[in-house]
């Protein structure tokens, strides 16, 4: 596998932070 680029390592951040801000909400 190649390492992900910039933008796809952003936004698996933010994908991971908003579930988490929705579970523990």
């Amino acid at each position: 596998m190649r390492c992900p680029a910039q933008w796809q390592v952003g936004a698996c951040g933010i994908f991971i932070g908003y579930l988490a801000l929705l579970y523990y909400a």
